[in-house]
């Protein structure tokens, strides 16, 4: 019984001397010993902007990630009303956060995925003006065609003034930064991201058939035929005013520091 006793004591007094160390170390101290947890990223609900109808004169005003999501939605799964809607950015927009390291490398951790605007059979139409502002932590990562901020843009559809950055884009075919082809027009926009792909991939574009003007990239781009830093390809397109300073590489042919393939 005595031992039992001493026992228990022991035990008790042992829990309580374990609880008061750890009420006495602050808050983050065993943080650095949470060895290969990772937290996911926070489900983003699409929410309609509070300001714009999408037309010309009172366009869609986004300022968060769950806004941007809406209009994406809209635009790939509505009618020709959403195809044709205009937006402005009003403010700098975070998908996710450090999504890549300082080499351009993919970090570990699960990412919030973004699905691009505009697709082959919804073309995005309208006129998309980023104002100067900045959509960082785009994730794409798969084996689909038409991947970037925009899937497909329409040729009487713009895209202005944005900037993609801390993003990662993987995909087969047409893969670029802002847009993966374009029928229209791409004006001062740039790309610090990764992209990378199979055919037709691009730091800004991945196919053109309109015009890109004023645009630049600095991100890694990689694939294997048709692959440049601002265009993959250029089909009876036109780029002007255009650089790129970062790596572009391919693994068969028509690689090239600003346009891999031009027609």
């Amino acid at each position: 019984m005595t031992k039992t006793l001493k026992k228990s004591c022991a035990s008790f007094l042992s829990l309580v001397m374990l609880l008061s160390m750890l009420l006495y170390f602050p808050s983050g101290t065993f943080e650095q010993f949470s060895i290969g947890l990772k937290a996911d990223a926070a489900s983003i609900t699409p929410s309609m902007p509070q300001a714009g109808d999408g037309s010309a004169d009172s366009p869609y005003e986004i300022s968060t990630a769950a806004e941007l999501y809406w209009f994406a939605d809209k635009v790939n799964n509505e009618n020709e009303t959403y195809t044709n809607a205009n937006a402005v950015l009003t403010a700098n927009i975070v998908v996710n956060t450090n999504v890549l390291n300082s080499n351009g490398e993919l970090n570990s951790g699960t990412f919030e995925i973004w699905t691009s605007i505009g697709s082959s059979r919804k073309q995005y139409s309208g006129a998309f003006d980023g104002q100067g502002h900045t959509i960082s932590g785009l994730y794409v990562n798969g084996e689909k065609s038409y991947v970037g901020l925009f899937g497909y843009v329409g040729k009487n559809g713009t895209v202005s003034s944005v900037g993609i950055i801390d993003s990662y884009f993987e995909g087969s075919s047409n893969v670029g930064g802002v847009c993966g082809r374009s029928n229209g027009t791409i004006t001062n926009c740039y790309n610090t991201g990764t992209v990378s792909g199979s055919a037709s991939v691009g730091g800004v574009c991945g196919t053109s058939e309109g015009t890109i003007t004023n645009c630049y990239n600095t991100g890694t781009v990689s694939g294997s035929a048709c692959v440049g830093g601002v265009c993959g390809r250029s089909d009876n397109g036109t780029i002007t005013n255009c650089y790129n300073i970062s790596r572009v590489s391919g693994t068969l042919r028509y690689v090239g520091g600003v346009c891999g393939s031009g027609y």
